[in-house]
């Protein structure tokens, strides 16, 4: 009985509000086709025989202006409405791939343009997330729906960068990187007509003000300790998380030129993926959340200090896949304890957009200052495979602060006098 329990798909992925399922549809085609291309733009930017300044100059481009514009993108979620701004931030990355596709050979040239077009995409399509996912669900359910989302988007990364890395190896070159662009492209324009069929409103909340400002909801942060506490969370998170969204894949790609390869590792890593955010569904609680983080944070560092000294192939798929597995804890708790905080803070659920954004923004900065850190080691020791790795440890390292902050947070919201996850 106890494993029929365990087994039973409805209590792992059902139960979700009608609203919630309605976006969660949208949002499945959107990995499908951001995930298409998402690790080819970063090895395509890596010129044969040059290093990754170019990689990490996009990436750092792309997560500036993800913040930049979703800061202005408050203003307008409370005028038009979350369904609005996802159809741009759509409309947003179909731009980004014909941009791509136009550019053709020059795209190497023009790395912090396509970095800028793509935060400008992240920076709408990633408020509107927040809004329906804090519109949508009660703090119970948020742990639970951010797992499935993400057992979703380690299917999706299962197969498609497996099969975009197939394709590019059968086309060649740069004709195979434009094929997998157009194809995004196309689903992405399927994606936006997909979105358009969405309830609205849909992700407001009738406590949010409509007159809220960025300068009220930081001012609000620096003064409310429960809230300084969780965004200071979300920076060191940042630090570590920015970079391992891609330089696993990057240094990999450095030691063998193969986008099979990278697409193999991505396959690998994803069906780790999802056997641990479905263990995440059903056993991990905003009651327990946080030791799982602790669980998570320190087998992290172990990883990436045993990564640093045995460099090879086969170790840096192992190091991919074994980092898949373990790291889901941190990304989720450090966001759910935010988004508890801002749904129990009052002053903060009226500015909850702004929040939203200023969480991106301090995320943005963490993760701008762990590329800087991999930009200054490379500088100073020379650059290399190995000076990487040892990048890779230190931000792991950083994590200790995350625990730090996220932890002290997630004790203070669950002991308010209100609290009901």
């Amino acid at each position: 009985m106890r494993i029929a329990k365990h087994l039973d798909l409805k209590g792992w992925f059902g139960g979700f509000p009608p609203d919630f399922n309605s976006f969660l549809l949208v949002h499945t085609f959107f990995l499908i086709f951001t995930r298409l291309p998402a690790v080819f733009i970063n090895t395509m930017l890596m010129a044969p025989g040059e290093g990754i300044e170019a990689v990490l100059l996009y990436n750092a481009a792309l997560f500036i202006a993800g913040a930049v514009f979703m800061a202005a993108a408050t203003g307008v979620i409370k005028r038009i409405g979350a369904r609005v701004t996802t159809v741009i931030g759509i409309l947003s990355y179909l731009s980004l791939y014909l941009l791509i596709i136009s550019l053709g050979e020059r795209a190497t040239r023009f790395h912090l343009l396509i970095g800028l077009v793509n935060g400008f995409a992240d920076g709408y399509y990633w408020l509107s997330y927040g809004q329906m996912i804090t519109g949508t669900l009660g703090s119970r359910e948020r742990d639970r729906a951010l797992a499935v989302i993400n057992v979703i988007a380690s299917v999706v990364s299962l197969l498609i960068p497996f099969l975009a890395g197939l394709l590019i190896r059968l086309i060649g070159g740069l004709s195979g990187y434009i094929a997998v662009m157009a194809i995004a492209a196309v689903i992405a324009l399927a994606t936006c007509f997909l979105s358009l069929r969405l309830p609205g409103p849909l992700g407001e909340t009738p406590k949010e003000e409509k007159g809220g400002s960025l300068s009220r909801a930081l001012a609000l942060a620096m003064h409310n300790p429960l809230i300084r506490d969780a965004l200071t969370g979300q920076l060191f998170k940042g630090v570590r998380e920015g970079a391992f969204n891609f330089m696993l894949n990057v240094v990999l790609y450095e030691i063998i030129r193969d986008e099979l390869l990278i697409g193999t590792n991505t396959l690998l890593s994803s069906a780790a993926g999802i056997l641990a955010y479905a263990y995440m569904c059903r056993f991990i609680l905003p009651s327990n959340r946080f030791q799982y983080m602790r669980i998570s944070v320190v087998s992290l560092c172990v990883l990436a200090a045993l990564g640093a000294l045995s460099i090879s192939p086969v170790s840096l798929i192992v190091y991919s896949v074994v980092n898949a597995a373990l790291v889901g804890p941190i990304l989720n708790g450090g966001y759910t304890i935010l988004l508890d905080t801002v749904m129990h803070e009052p002053k903060a659920l009226r500015l909850k957009p702004e929040m939203l954004s200023l969480n991106e923004s301090f995320l943005v900065t963490g993760r701008c200052i762990g590329l800087a850190l991999l930009l200054l080691m490379g500088r100073l020791l020379g650059g290399g495979v190995r000076v990487h790795m040892l990048g890779l440890l230190l931000l792991s390292l950083s994590q200790f602060f995350t625990l730090l902050f996220s932890g002290r947070a997630d004790r203070a919201v669950r002991s308010l006098p209100g609290y009901a996850p």
